[in-house]
């Protein structure tokens, strides 16, 4: 299905046009002339090429600014007005820069053997000769003949249990030799005559404990506490006199109380003494 849907059922009716042989030729194709592009602006009329400012471009009436100020001679005080303000013809004079920048100024030089180990040296003797004696070992190399090295066969060095063992039996006996024991030759040694046997102890502790430090009793002082019956008594308040009245009829004066007598608020308080407190003074 896929080879029927490719391919063009209508090649099978002959119809197509290019392969018609009635078919008229086809014009030859008309050459189009087309315009060559244009670079720039049109319509723009030529400028000519403004001069390069050069050191006298300030010169003439294009001064502004300051400048204008500067050189306007009717302005300032009149004293300055017949002073000139063009500058000097000519050019300025070159400064010129420093000669000799790169030559050192410290009044040192250097040796020639210095120069030359640094710089390479002007003959070259020395570097002529070594690449003269490498080529002379060079050519000897290639004279010397060449035999190739023999190469060693490699030997043997694998033993069997028999000849291992009988290697053993020659050095010496096999057997175990006897384990020294602990402290075996040290009496003789002068030096450990009255050595003691050191005996630890199962109580020992590896870790010494944090101990608490002996609080320091301080005797307490006593205190002398000194016992006082205080009592404070009240004084009786003092009852003021009868008041007189006067006549219902009209006011009159209420009563009787002397001219000479103190106002109330003045009136002091009679004195008493408790006898307890002063048991000397009863009488008892």
């Amino acid at each position: 299905m896929a080879d029927v849907r490719s391919k063009n059922l209508y090649e099978l009716l002959g119809n197509d046009p290019e392969l018609d042989p009635n078919r008229a030729p086809e014009p030859p194709a008309k050459a189009v002339d087309r315009p060559a592009q244009r670079v720039g602006k049109r319509d723009t009329p030529k400028e000519a090429p403004q001069p390069r400012p050069g050191q006298n471009s300030r010169r003439g009436n294009n001064a502004s600014g300051n400048e204008a100020a500067f050189r306007d001679r009717n302005a300032g005080r009149n004293q300055n007005r017949e002073k000139p303000t063009d500058e000097r013809e000519g050019p300025r004079r070159d400064r010129g820069g420093r000669r000799n920048d790169r030559q050192s100024r410290t009044g040192q030089t250097d040796t020639g053997k210095k120069v030359n180990q640094g710089w390479g040296g002007q003959s070259g003797d020395k570097e002529w000769a070594d690449e003269r004696a490498a080529e002379k070992i060079a050519k000897n190399d290639e004279t010397e003949p060449q035999t190739p090295a023999e190469e060693a066969e490699p030997v043997d060095k694998s033993k069997s249990l028999a000849d291992y063992l009988a290697e053993k039996a020659a050095q010496g006996d096999l057997s175990a030799k006897p384990v020294r024991s602990a402290n075996e030759g040290s009496k003789a040694d002068p030096k450990w005559a009255k050595a003691k046997e050191f005996k630890r102890g199962e109580d020992e502790e590896y870790i010494k404990g944090k101990e608490e430090k002996a609080k320091q009793q301080r005797s307490r002082k006593e205190k002398n506490v000194l016992d006082v019956d205080m009592r404070f008594v009240e004084a009786p308040r003092g009852n003021s006199g009868p008041r007189g009245r006067g006549g219902r009829g009209g006011r009159g004066g209420r009563g009787g109380r002397p001219s000479n007598a103190p106002p109330r608020g003045e009136r002091s308080a009679p004195v008493t003494v408790d006898e307890k407190n002063f048991p000397s003074l009863g009488g008892k």
